[in-house]
């Protein structure tokens, strides 16, 4: 009788999805993980991550995935390569990484930080401009950023522009010599 009896297999369904998108995501992960070396930006790698692992997850057979599954996979593909990888052990890794909405949300708002900072907006302003600049996008149902517009209304938005910021700081190191090196501190462990 076989009631019990389980036949070996190596098909099941998270293996099969991650033994054939690794291929394709590996640069991608290899990108990320130098950039966490040299303490640059991460971002590009991540999000170019996540399209591509993303794209390549729904192309498997048989992979009926909703988008956020397919999302929620890959977040847990990339904590677990950081934790058990043996190229993880020779940096750390930022805590905004381990959120990729806030990683996307970084992405897209990349730009707007740096402008602000190359024209010396110090940084509680830019975390000021980015909240209004938060509140005008959401009033027109254009945000991004992953988050309900509960978010608005709490202090998760400042806190997580907060991170974001932190994080923009520790891999542009030429504005951490300045004076907002207490700003960073004061607000590194908020989440």
């Amino acid at each position: 009788m076989k009631l019990f009896k389980r036949e070996p297999s190596i098909n099941h369904d998270y293996f099969h999805i991650v033994k054939s998108v690794y291929p394709k995501i590996i640069d991608s992960i290899d990108s990320i993980f130098l950039s966490f070396k040299e303490n640059r930006d991460a971002s590009k790698s991540f999000v170019e991550y996540f399209e591509i692992g993303h794209r390549e997850i729904h192309l498997v057979d048989n992979s009926d995935m909703s988008c956020s599954s397919v999302n929620d996979l890959l977040s847990d593909l990339f904590v677990s390569l950081t934790k058990f990888d043996s190229k993880s052990l020779y940096y750390d890794i930022p805590d905004l990484f381990y959120n990729y909405h806030a990683v996307h949300y970084y992405h897209q708002i990349k730009e707007i930080i740096v402008s602000l900072d190359k024209n010396s907006v110090p940084s509680n302003k830019i975390v000021d401009y980015l909240i209004k600049y938060e509140i005008e996008r959401h009033e027109k149902n254009e945000c991004h950023c992953g988050e309900s517009h509960n978010l608005l209304d709490s202090y998760k938005l400042k806190e997580l522009l907060t991170k974001i910021l932190d994080y923009y700081y520790s891999v542009n190191n030429h504005y951490i010599i300045g004076n907002s090196i207490n700003y960073q501190n004061e607000y590194k462990y908020l989440n």
